[in-house]
Parts: C-alpha cells; sequence; structure tokens
C-alpha cells in the first residue's frame, strides 16, 4: 500500500495496522487526515505503521497525534489525551518554563509545539553535558 484513501470510509474502524507498506511520507496520510477532520474516523484509536518510510521522519508520531486527536496508540506507543505523546504534556496542560526555578508554584499555558521544543532542547543540553562528561570535560 502507498495510501490510506482505502480507509477513509469506514467509521467504525476502530484499529488500523499498515506496518511493513510503502508509504513514503505524510502525504499518504492525508486522506486519514482530512476524513479524521470531517469526523468520518470517530472510533480510530490505533493506527500502526511502523516499516513504513515515513515512520523514519523525526516527529512522526508527534504529526499524526495532531493530525488525528482520536488515537491513542501509534504503534507500540501510547499516547496521551488532546494528541500528546505519552510523557510529553497535552496542550491544555501547564508546565514549567524552563526558565522557571522549581520553586515558583505558577505555570504558564503552552502549546505543543513549543512544549516539545523546550523538551528537545534539554535533551540535546542534556546529551552534551554527558558527552562532555565522559570525555573528562566535566559538567
Amino acid at each position: 500500500l502507498t495510501s490510506t484513501v482505502p480507509f477513509v470510509n469506514l467509521p467504525a474502524i476502530e484499529e488500523l495496522w499498515l506496518s511493513g507498506n510503502e508509504m513514503k511520507d505524510f502525504e499518504a496520510v492525508v486522506p486519514l487526515r482530512e476524513a479524521s477532520g470531517k469526523g468520518q474516523l470517530p472510533e480510530l484509536e490505533t493506527l500502526y505503521l511502523e516499516y513504513n518510510p515515513l515512520a523514519s521522519d523525526f516527529e512522526y508520531r508527534k504529526k499524526l497525534a495532531e493530525w488525528i486527536p482520536t488515537l491513542k496508540q501509534i504503534d507500540a506507543t501510547l499516547i496521551g489525551g488532546l494528541g500528546a505523546v505519552m510523557g510529553v504534556p497535552s496542550p491544555r496542560t501547564t508546565i514549567p518554563s524552563m526558565a522557571t526555578s522549581l520553586a515558583t508554584t505558577t505555570t504558564p499555558t503552552i502549546n505543543t509545539e513549543e512544549q516539545l521544543r523546550q523538551l528537545q532542547t534539554a535533551a540535546i543540553e542534556r546529551a552534551k553535558q554527558e558527552t562532555a562528561r565522559a570525555k573528562g570535560g566535566g559538567a
């Protein structure tokens, strides 16, 4: 398979397993996105697209979760409410800003994209620190 077109008119479908096909990019998933946006896939909670070329995209799960908000699982990864990947707060969840002290009790509300940027920045910084530590360069 190279597209999700055959599956857009299945309103009762709960799981769609399309692993190991030839879906090269997100254009292959646009039909599901459009059907979901029109409320045509209200029951779709699980989508497997692993082992398709598009699954190698860095933001693969994030994009699918945003495109199809009814999803609760993408491949073997559970995702949270409102399209948030498990462990990443949903758009309505509040988290402390990186610059905010842990002692601060107020937290700003930020969108998913900004949350992911902050988490990515923190992960990169941590990796740099661990690399420097491993090379004997300290923290």
